[in-house]
């Protein structure tokens, strides 16, 4: 498979973890894929440190105001032009063969509309790792353990657009606008995930859901 992938990169005020982020997506050992940047009004050093990667698969974008993640998400998609889309958090960062078991998976299970996979988390202060799903992912009815303790993260999602016909997020949501995509898309898709853990989830105090537990809480 030689698709081309279409990554999603969100970013407000990002500089902190940015360059970690950019150069796990340059290490990836399958090297068809374009990044898609949007840049949500950053007032850091974000598009500074961006443009200084000088690669022809990147693709910058800069919104005039700053608007909520979902719409953020969809501005970059619209962008898009692979089959595929991945995305991945600027304060995340994948293992370097991420998207070329992803692929394989898709290559053989030609019905998957939607895949995700474990993944380490890393607390930014401690440097150490913890793996977050510790049981075997089911292969069918993963819909009571989706709603068990929801542990899909966005930065290990890849989906084929060509599949899923709906494939923007819900913009009334800010925080949970990826759960509510996953969800959906398992009622109407096959959706599957992968036991092996192939992104690093960085945890610090700038998390979006620790900023505004009460708006993830609400929502």
């Amino acid at each position: 498979m030689n698709d081309l992938v279409s990554i999603i990169i969100n970013c407000y005020n990002g500089e902190k973890f940015l360059s970690r982020c950019l150069q796990s997506v340059i290490d990836q050992n399958y090297k068809n894929w374009e990044i898609i940047f949007w840049n949500n009004n950053s007032t850091d050093n974000s598009k500074k440190i961006f443009q200084s990667f000088k690669d022809k698969r990147f693709n910058y974008y800069e919104s005039t105001k700053l608007t909520n993640l979902s719409t953020a998400r969809n501005f970059a998609i619209l962008k898009s032009k692979g089959k595929f889309i991945s995305f991945i958090d600027v304060d995340d960062y994948w293992e370097n063969d991420k998207l070329s078991k992803q692929l394989s998976f898709f290559e053989e299970n030609k019905n998957i509309s939607l895949l995700f996979s474990n993944f380490y988390f890393e607390n930014s202060q401690k440097k150490n790792k913890k793996i977050s799903i510790k049981k075997k992912i089911p292969k069918n009815n993963l819909i009571n353990f989706l709603l068990s303790k929801y542990p899909v993260s966005i930065s290990t999602v890849i989906f084929n657009k060509e599949i899923i016909k709906d494939y923007l997020f819900n913009e009334k949501y800010h925080c949970i606008g990826d759960f509510d995509f996953v969800m959906k898309t398992s009622l109407h898709y096959d959706i599957c995930g992968i036991d092996e853990p192939l992104a690093v989830i960085s945890i610090h105090e700038e998390n979006e859901t620790k900023k505004r537990y009460g708006l993830f809480v609400l929502e």
